[in-house]
Parts: C-alpha cells; sequence; structure tokens
C-alpha cells in the first residue's frame, strides 16, 4: 500500500513539472531527447555533445518559426505626406497582412510586386472618392538592417497625413546566440525544433535512421499547420 502511495505521489509530482515547464523549455533537456533519439546516452561525445545538439537546436527554430509564424506581432505606423516607405521592427522577417485605418474605418491592402504597380488599376490617391483616396497595394524588402513596407499609391492627400498602416507580422527570436529556453514557443513547436535538430545532427553523423528522423520532422510541421489556430500576438509597444 506504502509502494502504491509513494507512486501516485511521484506520478503527480510528475504531471506537475510538466505543466510548469511543457515539453523541452530548455536546451538541455532538448539535447537529452536528441541523444535518446539517436541511441547516444552522453553528452561529453564529440558526436552529441552540448554543443553541437544547441547549434542545431538554435538552427531549427531559425527554420521552424517562420513556416508556422511562431511569434506575431501586431505593428503600426503612421503615414506621411508624399512617403511611400516606412520601416518596421528590425526584428521582423515576414508579413501575413497590411490594412488602412483611420477613426472607424479599415482597408485592407493587397501584396502586389512593385513591379506589377503599373498594372494595376487604382494609380493615384490624388482623385477618387472614398477609399481610392487611400493606397490599395504594398510591397517591402528584407536586408541586413531590417524590413521595409512600400504602399501604393503614394498618399498625396493633406488629410491622410497620419493614418495608421496596421501591419501583422512575424518576427524572428533576437536573443537566439545566447538563449538557451525554449520556454516562449508553444510545446508543439518546440516539438518540431527537436525534430528539426535530431535530423540534422543524425543527418551530419551519417546516423541510419535520418531519413526517418526528415520524415518526423516534415509531419510535425504539417500537423501544426493543419491545427489552423490563432497564434500568439504581442501588441506593438506605443
Amino acid at each position: 500500500m506504502k509502494k502504491l502511495i509513494l507512486l501516485v505521489v511521484l506520478l503527480s509530482l510528475s504531471v506537475g513539472a510538466m505543466g510548469a515547464g511543457g515539453m523541452y523549455p530548455t536546451f538541455a533537456g532538448a539535447a537529452i531527447q536528441i541523444r535518446e533519439k539517436l541511441g547516444y546516452t552522453t553528452a561529453t561525445s564529440n558526436i552529441a555533445s552540448d554543443s553541437a545538439c544547441y547549434n542545431h537546436i538554435r538552427e531549427g527554430v531559425l527554420t521552424v518559426s517562420p513556416l508556422v509564424r511562431a511569434k506575431q506581432k501586431s505593428q503600426s505606423v503612421t503615414t506621411t505626406y508624399r512617403t511611400q516607405s516606412y520601416v518596421l521592427d528590425t526584428l521582423t522577417i515576414g508579413i501575413d497582412w497590411v490594412a488602412w485605418s483611420k477613426n472607424d474605418s479599415t482597408k485592407s491592402l493587397l501584396f502586389v510586386p512593385r513591379e506589377r504597380w503599373f498594372e494595376m488599376e487604382h494609380k493615384t490617391t490624388t482623385s477618387g472618392t472614398g477609399f481610392l483616396k487611400r493606397p490599395s497595394y504594398y510591397d517591402y524588402t528584407h536586408d541586413s538592417v531590417g524590413m521595409t513596407i512600400f504602399l501604393y499609391p503614394v498618399p498625396t492627400l493633406k488629410d491622410a497625413d497620419a493614418d495608421t498602416i496596421l501591419v501583422m507580422s512575424h518576427l524572428r527570436r533576437g536573443d537566439l546566440d545566447t538563449s538557451i529556453t525554449l520556454t516562449y514557443l508553444p510545446e508543439e513547436y518546440r516539438s518540431a525544433v527537436v525534430k528539426y535538430a535530431t535530423w540534422k545532427l543524425a543527418q551530419a553523423r551519417q546516423h541510419p535512421s535520418t531519413e526517418m528522423f526528415h520524415q518526423e520532422y516534415v509531419e510535425q510541421i504539417n500537423v501544426i499547420r493543419s491545427l489552423d489556430r490563432g497564434y500568439k500576438v504581442e501588441k506593438a509597444t506605443p
């Protein structure tokens, strides 16, 4: 009876710990799982050292995050008279949608590459009525400095000054070179990162099950995408 009670207590503590941190809350815990999957039992081996595992985990975060839009952020920029380009958060790596907003009115902008703007029917904001007084399309560039969004047609009305452009974007992890935790990612995203790191480490070591690990990673990404649920949104700092 005492053994049964002890077992129940241990299981309760285990479930509580899992609920508090979830799966793979730290790089160290993820590295243990990676080694177990590959059949390695020690962290001191050059084959699957903590350093090797951590490098692949960080690569996994960089690869998985944009695919699943792991970290979203709602940004806003204020339009300026005759200004077409606006700089976004330096960590921005992708844009999901863009909308113009003023008072109680909102207008979704369409993504159109700049080389095709001349084909669009709406070419100027100096004439027209209603929503045609504001931009209808957007494009963006991404370089080492960050991301810049471009609006077309360019705002040319004086009353367009101080309009708000809402941007739903996804960001990269800013402190990835020093981070050793995965708690900012939902558990299913962490699982995808671990599966990616396992596959890449197996590939580097010419592991016989490399293709199986790759397939597990692909399947996990597909599962995440099939959930089709809302993503966590971080509000921009005013």
